[in-house]
C-alpha cells in the first residue's frame, strides 16, 4: 500500500505531527510505503504543488492520499480528480470547519466523537474517529514530593489563553498557600515559551495539570491530546467537561472533571495530598499508555486504509 500525505505544516505544527508525520513514520516502521508530499513552512491550508507534479502523482501508483487540514479549492479539485481515477482520499479534520473538502473525499477522519456528530449531521456522512496518539510516552512513573508546595501546569496555544480566566477566582482562593500556576505557550505572558523540550521539563517539574476550557462548540470538538499527554506522565488532571475529556477520565479515579469554581477549588485541595496525587497519577498513566500509543493509533489508521 502506497500512501501520500499533504500536511498543513511541518514538525513545528502540532496537528501535522500528530495527524501526519508521526503516523507516517510509524507506517514506514511497519513496512508501508508512506511518503510526505507536502509539509509547509510556514503552515498553509492550500495545496502547494505544481500542475505537473499533480499529474505525476496521479500516475505514481498511490493507493491513498491523506489531506491534513489542506482544503482550499485546489485541494478540493485535486482530491475529486484523484478519487475519479481510483485513488482513495481522506480528509483529516481536527476543528469544526465548514469546507467543500468534506464531500470531495472518500472519507473524513475526525479527532473526537463530538466533532463526528457535528459533521455527520451537517453533511450526511459517516466520519471515523481516530484518537490522537500520545507523543513520546514517558516510561517512568512520576514521583510526587511530600511537601506542601503545589505547582499547577497549563499548556496550550495562545488562542486558548483566554480559557485561563476560568481559574482566576479559583487561584485567588489559594493566595495565602504555597500554590503556583505555570504556563507553557506561545502567548507572550506565558511562564515558558512553548517548545517540546520546555513542555516536557515543565510537566516533570509539576504536581497537577489543569485544563480549563470554554464550552462552546469549537472547544467541545477538540481532541483529548492535552489530557492524555499529561496522564501519560503520571500527572493527575483537573479538566473542564469537554466531551473528549469526559470520555476518558474516570472521575475521582484517573482524574477530575470540574465545571463550577467550587469544584475546581475542592479538587485542588484534595490533590494537595501527595498520596492521592500518586494514586490518581499512576491510575491515569496506566489507563492511557497503551490505548493511545503511537503503535495502537497507527493500527487504527491501517484499518481505515484497508477498509477504503
Amino acid at each position: 500500500m502506497k500512501i501520500g500525505w499533504f500536511l498543513l505544516g511541518d514538525s513545528n505544527v502540532g496537528s501535522s505531527r500528530i495527524h501526519g508525520l508521526n503516523i507516517h513514520q510509524e507506517l514506514m516502521r511497519k513496512g508501508y510505503d508512506s511518503r510526505i508530499i507536502q509539509s509547509s513552512n510556514p503552515w498553509s491550508s492550500e495545496l502547494e504543488i505544481t500542475k505537473l507534479k499533480k499529474l505525476g502523482l496521479l500516475i505514481s501508483g498511490y493507493d491513498v492520499f491523506v489531506f491534513q487540514k489542506v482544503f482550499d479549492s485546489g485541494a478540493v479539485k485535486f482530491a475529486a480528480l484523484a478519487r475519479s481515477l481510483g485513488v482513495k482520499t481522506v480528509f483529516v479534520q481536527s476543528d469544526f470547519i465548514k469546507t467543500d473538502m468534506t464531500l470531495a473525499v472518500d472519507h473524513v477522519v475526525v479527532v473526537s466523537s463530538y466533532l463526528k456528530d457535528k459533521l455527520d449531521n451537517l453533511y450526511g456522512i459517516n466520519c471515523t474517529v481516530i484518537d490522537d496518539a500520545i507523543e513520546n510516552i514517558h516510561l517512568e512513573n512520576k514521583k510526587h514530593h511530600s511537601g506542601n508546595y503545589l505547582r499547577l501546569i497549563w499548556i496550550g496555544h495562545s488562542d486558548n489563553w483566554k480559557s485561563l480566566s476560568i481559574l482566576n477566582s479559583v487561584i485567588e482562593k489559594f493566595s495565602n498557600q504555597n500554590i503556583e500556576l505555570i504556563t507553557v505557550s506561545n502567548h507572550p505572558d506565558a511562564t515558558f515559551a512553548w517548545s517540546n523540550g520546555a513542555a516536557k521539563t515543565a510537566i516533570l517539574n509539576s504536581d497537577l495539570a489543569v485544563i480549563p476550557s470554554e464550552l462552546d462548540d469549537w472547544a467541545k470538538c477538540k481532541s483529548s491530546n492535552r489530557l492524555t499527554t499529561f496522564m501519560s506522565y503520571g500527572l493527575p488532571v483537573i479538566a473542564s467537561p469537554v466531551p473528549s475529556y469526559s470520555d476518558i477520565i474516570i472521575h475521582g479515579k484517573t482524574g477530575f472533571i470540574a465545571n463550577l469554581d467550587s469544584e475546581w477549588v475542592e479538587y485542588i485541595k484534595r490533590l494537595q495530598c501527595p498520596e492521592l496525587r500518586n494514586k490518581i497519577g499512576s491510575a491515569a498513566k496506566a489507563s492511557v499508555s497503551d490505548k493511545f500509543s503511537l503503535s495502537k493509533i497507527t493500527e487504527d489508521w491501517i484499518k481505515l486504509f484497508k477498509y477504503l
